[in-house]
């Protein structure tokens, strides 16, 4: 007697095989998804970054300019810190840049402290006193990476930036604060310092 012959019909709509054929259009539908939103996501990140950018570049754009003739450096100075004053530093060949650590530097290098005046602040403060904003430290390239500076700076401080340069390393900081009191007029003052440090310029 002859078999009865199997219909290809039947094999193309089998309970297997209709489940391969879900899986492959689910896949096919997440892999268009997703390339979807990638291209949206990265053709649109660059123009807010942009945007971004050019409004605080507009912001700025009236600020005075502090310069540094020393080691031809730029920052821009808003108009509530125009009585600003700007304290050097030079720790010499050996020192430490975190007390203790037991790394010690080859070359000496510069701190400038960018800061206010307590009597420009008011009578709560002292007035002979400099209330530091900004902390600019200059080194040799080989010392910054001898001394370990960007893990140490990461480790203490919330706000910072590194720019190195072909001969010097930059390191600015906002540093810690023990006088700034909701209201109180250094601490309006210290709101501003992220956006001051974002402009720092090294030629």
């Amino acid at each position: 007697m002859d078999q009865p012959q199997q219909n290809p019909q039947n094999n193309m709509t089998s309970p297997a095989h209709l489940n391969w054929l879900y899986i492959a259009i689910v896949v096919f539908l997440l892999l268009v998804l997703g390339g979807g939103v990638w291209w949206y996501v990265s053709s649109k990140t660059p123009l807010q970054e942009q945007k971004k950018e050019t409004a605080s570049q507009d912001q700025t754009a009236s600020w005075k300019t502090y310069r540094n003739e020393d080691f031809s450096f730029t920052l821009k100075i808003p108009p509530e810190w125009s009585n600003y004053v700007v304290d050097k530093e030079v720790r010499p060949a050996g020192s430490e840049f975190v007390y203790g650590s037991g790394k010690k530097s080859q070359f000496p290098w510069v701190i400038y402290n960018l800061g206010i005046k307590g009597s420009d602040l008011g009578s709560t403060y002292y007035p002979d006193q400099t209330y530091n904003l900004i902390t600019i430290i200059v080194f040799e390239i080989s010392d910054a990476k001898k001394l370990d500076i960007q893990s140490e700076v990461k480790n203490t401080f919330t706000v910072y930036k590194f720019v190195p340069t072909a001969t010097k390393y930059f390191v600015l900081y906002k540093g810690s604060c023990q006088d700034c009191a909701d209201g109180e007029p250094f601490t309006k003052l210290r709101k501003g310092t992220d956006e001051v440090i974002e402009t720092f310029r090294a030629e």
